[in-house]
């Protein structure tokens, strides 16, 4: 759980420097990525 946890916060970093590089493709392949982060995290 806390494993998971810091794949989210590693994620949102990640994503935070593809949208602040405003790399589009990048950041959707992010968002991507985060939903399934949260989808998994339910299961």
């Amino acid at each position: 759980m806390r494993l998971s946890q810091g794949i989210r916060i590693l994620i949102s970093a990640v994503c935070f420097l593809c949208l602040r590089y405003q790399n589009i493709t990048v950041s959707c392949s992010c968002v991507e990525l985060m939903g399934t982060t949260i989808v998994w995290r339910r299961n």
